[in-house]
């Protein structure tokens, strides 16, 4: 079992298990990062359920703890009792000639066997995966269908009703408990077995504020302090970010990738008043606070690469290059020159990126694309194609997200204008 994504080496991970199974957490109960992935080896049960007569149900308890901060997860685990394909010579099920009886195979049971699971697909998507506890049992002769009580609509259903995996918006599921079905059909026998799934969405974070000292302050220059406080939520532990809206309206995440504390301090901050909190739950849902604050043009900046130096992480650098630029109103020499410089940063980027660092820096990367295909010098249109390839490459998680879309639709519209301008200046 893997808790989930989370890399920070500050948070760690026990668990627990009941007296009677009590050796099967034995290398897993000292709070350790490595511990994120639990292993349940046969190996060290199989000696619980020899010669079963019964399912064997138990309760495992995950435990984590950063700093003085803890939180705990209980979970059910059950070992069903192996099925056995029977015969039998009952009467109504024996076919008689020259008397000889011919035994007949059940048909197995397989609503004990389904297991659903389920997981993210990108920042909007949840996919639903079925399998069966038996592996040696072929789901491919079968059918399927999935039903959300509440659906009205099978474009719903995004890969439709009909698949093994059901994948659906998480948005379009209701606060609270959503019903869900799922058929296996046997086409031959069309015999059907059915599990039944209660899904929880929970409600987004609640109740709490954004407070920041001084409320007024210089770019680059006064050092901020992002208070959060009293925030509510069913699914501890929560997770801070701070925003602010681009020109383009694009919120760009200014916290490093977010934060688990009370607070965030910085001093790289841009000329704005728009800045949010997103609150985010430990099941990714969030809710978003305005914070007060207003920031102010740093009339004694320094040069661009005085704020960079040591920054190695490109992202961080597109950031800052990001923020810094509302300080400035450059001449086109000078903005140019910028731009190629983000253009070559990007390229690089692009290098070594993979889709979940694409999904979580979508945001910068398309912003700084928009500057940038608004006025780029001709002989990077080349490499600005090749970006938008790998762009396009990686965009299938968020294709059911409008507004992200909507962002890059941006791009396409500025190197249209940009090849529209090129032809015109050669005819």
């Amino acid at each position: 079992m893997r808790t989930g994504k989370d890399n920070d080496p500050l948070l760690l991970f026990s668990w627990e298990c009941p007296e009677t199974v009590a050796s099967l957490c034995d290398e897993f109960k000292i709070p350790l990062n490595k511990n994120k992935i639990f292993i349940l080896k046969f190996s060290n049960y199989k000696k619980l359920i020899d010669k079963p007569t019964r399912d064997f149900e138990f309760f495992i308890k995950l435990k984590l703890t950063k700093d003085n901060r803890y939180a705990e997860k209980t979970l059910t685990f059950i070992l069903k009792k192996p099925i056995e394909n029977s015969t039998t010579s009952n009467q109504g099920e024996i076919n008689k000639k020259e008397d000889h009886k011919v035994e007949i195979k059940k048909e197995i049971d397989l609503t004990d066997l389904i297991v659903i699971e389920n997981e993210f697909m990108g920042t909007t998507d949840l996919l639903f995966k079925s399998s069966l506890l038996d592996p040696n049992i072929d789901m491919l002769k079968y059918k399927f269908q999935w039903t959300i009580s509440h659906f009205k609509s099978d474009s719903l259903y995004l890969n439709g009703r009909k698949e093994i995996n059901l994948r659906i918006k998480y948005a379009d599921l209701l606060n609270g408990i959503n019903d869900i079905e799922y058929k296996i059909i046997n086409p031959e026998t069309q015999k059907e077995f059915k599990k039944n799934i209660k899904f929880e969405k929970g409600l987004p974070p609640y109740g709490g504020s954004c407070f920041v000292s001084p409320s007024t302050g210089i770019s680059f220059l006064t050092e901020f302090t992002f208070y959060v406080s009293d925030w509510k939520s069913t699914s501890l532990p929560l997770f801070y970010k701070i925003k602010y809206l681009d020109k383009n309206n694009i919120p760009i995440d200014i916290s490093n990738g977010g934060f688990v504390g009370d607070k965030f301090i910085s001093n790289k901050l841009p000329v704005a008043n728009n800045f949010i909190l997103e609150i985010i739950d430990n099941k990714g849902i969030s809710t978003n606070s305005n914070c007060n604050l207003n920031v102010k043009t740093n009339k004694n900046i320094k040069p661009i690469d005085f704020y960079i130096q040591g920054v190695f992480d490109i992202p961080q650098q597109l950031l800052i290059n990001d923020l810094y630029k509302t300080n400035k109103n450059e001449n086109d020499k000078q903005e140019l020159e910028e731009i190629n410089k983000a253009v070559d940063i990007i390229d690089i980027y692009f290098n070594s990126i993979d889709q979940d660092k694409f999904n979580t820096e979508y945001d910068i990367i398309i912003s700084t694309l928009i500057a940038i295909t608004t006025n780029f010098d001709d002989k990077k249109i080349d490499t600005i194609n090749k970006i938008l390839n790998l762009i396009i490459k990686f965009i299938d998680p968020l294709l059911n997200n409008l507004v992200k879309l909507q962002y890059l639709y941006s791009v396409l519209d500025n190197m249209n204008n940009k090849f529209g301008t090129l032809l015109e200046s050669k005819i």
